[in-house]
């Protein structure tokens, strides 16, 4: 017959319940801080001591184990509402679930049998801390494969090439799908990509691009355009960014512009091109920023 150490039993609670909120905060991006993580795990870990005691067995009816979990969530992640703390407990079973499966299987195979109840870690006999290391140990790893999964395919869905065509010249660029990009052409309402002055070089005639590249304003712009065919692809686009004040940015109409996104070729003819005088992104990731509209329209 084994034995139960209580200090090993709560050590091994506190442990196994932190690391069990943590991965569901990190894999449900609940907002779980550390503070309150560990609170809870300590709260659960008072409750698997409760298992020692037969009086109190009757909090490891259905019933009990329901309304401890619900607790737990509620310490750990303080959700506002009914659909977050839904949410939240979701998640939390999801992972009690599968890092309980790891250590019971783990645990029938080297005959150390165990048991998750309602965020409490059971032993029975003595207790092989190889099998909560993996068990730990597999969830982490499959926490960080999902996380990994999750960014590559996130990125991939938000990151699509873009061919921008001016007459005979065209230029392909990287460009960011962005939700908050909802400029639009006052006139004729069409949608705006916001490129890299610098990465349509390409595109523009050489008055155009002195007049981008030397500063010049709006003003001064439309002036040095005056007499080219580049004056009825002109566009003015107000915007408004925060912490800045509202202003102009000049644009050009396109021919047309084809989006490759995951595969599909979009074309898209109703658009305006907006120029930035700097960069878009630090990394270099990108160089231009899409509209989600153009993504139905195309």
């Amino acid at each position: 017959m084994g034995y139960i150490y209580a200090d090993l039993y709560f050590l091994t609670n506190l442990g196994m319940n932190f690391a069990t909120l943590w991965l569901a905060a990190r894999l449900g991006r609940l907002p779980g801080k550390p503070r309150r993580l560990a609170g809870a795990a300590l709260l659960g870990a008072l409750y698997a001591l409760a298992f020692l005691v037969p009086s109190l067995h009757w909090l490891f009816s259905p019933v009990g184990k329901v309304c401890f979990s619900l607790l737990l969530v509620a310490v750990a992640f303080a959700p506002r509402t009914w659909r977050a703390l839904g949410r939240a407990t979701a998640w939390f079973y999801g992972v009690s679930f599968l890092t309980g499966g790891i250590a019971l299987g783990l645990g029938f195979l080297t005959g150390s049998p165990s048991a998750a109840l309602g965020g409490v870690w059971v032993f029975g006999g003595s207790v092989r801390w190889w099998v909560l290391g993996c068990s730990t140990g597999g969830c982490l790893l499959l926490a960080g494969t999902l996380l990994t999964g999750t960014r590559r395919r996130l990125r991939q869905a938000l990151l699509v090439p873009v061919e921008l065509i001016f007459g005979d010249d065209a230029v392909t660029l990287r460009a960011l799908v962005d939700t908050g990009n909802r400029l639009q052409d006052p006139l004729t309402g069409s949608p705006a990509v916001v490129a890299e002055t610098a990465a349509l070089k390409g595109v523009l005639p050489d008055p155009v691009w002195a007049c981008l590249a030397g500063g010049t304003d709006l003003g001064g712009t439309v002036e040095g355009l005056a007499g080219t065919s580049w004056a009825s692809r002109l566009r003015v686009v107000p915007f408004r960014t925060v912490g800045e004040p509202a202003g102009l940015m000049v644009g050009f109409r396109p021919d047309r512009i084809i989006i490759h996104d995951q595969g599909r070729r979009r074309e898209v003819a109703d658009a305006v091109v907006c120029t930035y005088p700097r960069p878009l992104s630090v990394a270099g990731e990108y160089r231009a920023l899409l509209n989600p509209d153009l993504l139905e329209e195309g």
